[in-house]
């Protein structure tokens, strides 16, 4: 684990106890919003994604291979 800092995040108490909702027995607030960042993040790549194939501006990964490496 890294070096911890303390700091403090308002939030009002309802949020505050959504969170301890998710939280469950045993895990630490930090844990549980190292969950939702990488959650958050997983999401935006899947959106990126569908963005693109929806755009149908990709080209395949055996093509790009070939220009990329100058065939």
């Amino acid at each position: 684990m890294s070096e911890i800092a303390t700091k403090r995040i308002p939030v009002t108490p309802e949020t505050w106890k959504k969170l301890s909702e998710l939280k469950g027995p045993g895990v630490t607030f930090d844990a549980l919003i190292e969950q939702m960042i990488t959650h958050e993040q997983q999401m935006r790549l899947f959106e990126d994604i569908k963005k693109i194939e929806k755009r149908g501006n990709y080209i395949s990964l055996d093509r790009f291979r070939d220009e990329l490496e100058g065939d």
